[in-house]
């Protein structure tokens, strides 16, 4: 009995819109044709394509570990995901930073990353 194939997200395929001529590979960044000896070769391993909506859905999945796509539409999408991460670590960080000027300013004790999430961990 073999073991069932591991994901690896910077080497798998994706069957994008229900597509029967070609894949994208993220390992190559772009679709390959069926008959890729590299797609070839992993299906022989056990291994199965990942079927997927669109390339705006996969832009999204590429963004998660930021691997950058070729195709525009999927660019498109991977750009906005990955601004949207961006910000949100930016914006924290600088949260982070204005609330301990503000706390300076008033004389009390700074606070760190950890207090700062538990903050905002209370939020929710």
């Amino acid at each position: 009995m073999t073991d069932a194939p591991t994901y690896s997200p910077h080497d798998w395929y994706w069957v994008v819109a229900g597509s029967s001529n070609q894949v994208y590979s993220s390992k190559a960044g772009d679709y390959v044709p069926l008959a890729n000896v590299g797609y070839q070769s992993w299906l022989a391993l056990g291994n199965r394509p990942t079927s997927i909506k669109t390339e705006a859905d996969l832009g999204e999945v590429l963004a998660l570990y930021q691997l950058r796509p070729t195709p525009a539409s999927a660019l498109d999408s991977y750009q906005d995901a990955h601004s949207r991460k961006i910000t949100l670590e930016v914006v924290a960080k600088l949260l982070l930073w204005l609330v301990n000027e503000v706390r300076t300013l008033k004389g009390q004790p700074t606070v760190t990353a950890a207090q700062f999430r538990t903050f905002v961990k209370g939020l929710m």
